[in-house]
Parts: structure tokens; C-alpha cells; sequence
């Protein structure tokens, strides 16, 4: 496992990291980006582009300028969590998958002792399972929100 995933899974990441620490973070946000929108190019800001039926809605995710360094490793340590199985479940869905990896791995400690979530993306969270190999499907024809072949009991079971 890459070092910037290491570090947030033992909680040091976002706690005072060193230049070096943040570059490989940035490289490695920007290479899953890029490959989950080689592997899924429907992949929007908001999520899977379906939208209301209409791909045209989102913009279609930039993998250069639309990846967040947190909001990806925050995903990537969730997903490094994971194993997946054969079939797609329909227990637990993409956008309540962001909000679990956001209590599990998204502390942000500041300077001045203040500790809270950061907000993760519904679209890093599938970048980083799409670029992880996961298969998925629209929670509905018209959803932003996908299922994932991930066990509801494996994610639930982690901690």
C-alpha cells in the first residue's frame, strides 16, 4: 500500500505532513483520478453522470483539476479496507459508503487543536473503487449514486 493511504489509516496524514508526504499524495489522488476516468468516463463531479436520464447535467470530471488530495486518500483508505465479492450488493450504496469513509478516516487534527470531518465526495469515493477494480451499478437509470460488488458486512465489520 502506497505511504499517503498508510499514513491516514493510522490517523498521521493530515497531522502536520511534510512536502514530501503531500506530493506523493497529490501524484497518487491524480493517478487513481485518471484511471477511474479511463475506466468509467461517465464519472462527474456529482458522481456517476446519469442524472435525471441527462449525462449533459454534470460536468464531466477533469482528472487534473477535479481530484481533492483528501478527498481521495480519505476514499482510497476506505476502500484499502475492502475486499470485494462476487455479486453487487444493493445494501449499501456509493454516497453512504463517502459519508462512512468521512467518520472513519476524514479527521482532520488543526493546529490549534481542533478536530473535525472533511467532507468527501461522492465521485472520489467511486473513483477510487472504480480505479480499485470494483464493479458497480446506478442505484436507479437516473442516479449519481452506484452499488458496489463490496460486502455490506465486511465494511460494517472493519473497526
Amino acid at each position: 500500500m502506497k505511504e499517503p493511504v498508510d499514513a491516514v489509516i493510522r490517523g498521521e496524514l493530515w497531522n502536520a505532513p511534510s512536502p514530501t508526504t503531500i506530493s506523493a499524495a497529490r501524484n497518487l489522488a491524480t493517478e487513481v483520478m485518471i484511471c477511474a476516468v479511463a475506466k468509467e468516463p461517465m464519472l462527474t463531479r456529482e458522481g456517476l453522470g446519469h442524472y435525471k436520464g441527462r449525462p449533459e447535467v454534470w460536468p464531466r470530471l477533469d482528472p487534473y483539476k477535479d481530484v481533492d488530495i483528501i478527498d481521495m486518500i480519505t476514499s482510497l483508505a476506505y476502500v484499502s479496507t475492502m475486499s470485494p465479492i462476487k455479486s453487487i450488493s444493493r445494501k449499501l450504496n456509493s454516497y453512504g459508503m463517502k459519508h462512512d469513509a468521512e467518520s472513519r478516516f476524514g479527521r482532520l487534527r488543526f493546529s490549534d487543536g481542533v478536530v473535525g470531518n472533511h467532507y468527501t465526495g461522492n465521485a472520489h469515493l467511486i473513483a477510487a473503487m472504480v480505479a480499485a477494480g470494483y464493479r458497480y451499478t446506478p442505484v436507479h437509470p437516473r442516479s449519481v449514486n452506484v452499488f458496489f460488488n463490496a460486502s455490506a458486512k465486511n465494511i460494517r465489520t472493519i473497526w
